[in-house]
């Protein structure tokens, strides 16, 4: 994908911008696209709004002790319950997604060394 924008119109000079996209992101975008009917189905969204614990005042002010890592969840959309049917609640830290530690700074890793 390439854009082009005037950057001066007395100059006429222009500001060439490219990005590529990961065919990954392609194949999954493509996939989900109906031919026969135009229809796009969107890709899952977190049901949870959530806050990195890395600011060591965040921390004290939820009392959320230095053995602790994860994220602070702030704020849960109305569908979003775990396996066990239990909500997740705005205060709550999330510590782990299924068997992977989540950090400080929100990240889990995927595969080896890769992280999300």
């Amino acid at each position: 994908v390439a854009f082009r924008k005037k950057v001066s119109s007395k100059t006429q000079k222009v500001d060439n911008i490219g990005y590529l996209i990961p065919a990954t992101l392609i194949r999954a975008f493509l996939g989900r696209f109906n031919v026969k009917n135009g229809a796009y189905q969107l890709s899952c969204t977190i049901p949870y709004r959530s806050h990195s614990l890395e600011n060591r005042s965040l921390r004290l002010a939820h009392k959320v002790p230095d053995t602790i890592h994860g994220v602070l969840i702030t704020s849960v959309a109305d569908q979003a319950t775990s396996d066990d049917g239990k909500q997740l609640q705005p205060g709550d830290i999330l510590t782990k997604i299924d068997d992977s530690d989540v950090a400080d700074d929100g990240q889990v890793v995927l595969r080896g060394d890769e992280l999300i």
